[in-house]
């Protein structure tokens, strides 16, 4: 009894992921993607360029382009992070 419960859940176990893999979807590989890769450095693109923002600040001030530094450094990476779907790495939406 013990080992046909063994290899009952041997078959269990060996056949699960090829289970799990006929009902995901195509999106499955770019939301996992995004989860794990996309946004922890689009976090980290936001801190950093929001560093250099702070550096560059005097400078953008004198040469008049604050604003679009603050677009590049500090906008775009932010609406990257937060404001695009999950999953969507080309999405031009109207916040984004």
């Amino acid at each position: 009894m013990k080992n046909l419960l063994l290899i009952l859940l041997s078959f269990i176990i060996a056949f699960t992921p090829a289970m799990a893999l006929a009902f995901e979807s195509d999106k499955t590989e770019a939301i996992a993607a995004d989860t794990l890769l996309m946004r922890p450095l689009g976090l980290a693109s936001l801190v950093v360029g929001t560093s250099l923002f702070i550096v560059s600040f005097p400078f953008s001030m004198l040469g008049n382009n604050v604003h679009e530094t603050q677009k590049v450094l500090i906008e775009d990476p932010f609406n990257y992070t937060f404001k695009r779907p999950v999953g969507e790495f080309e999405y031009e939406g109207e916040d984004y």
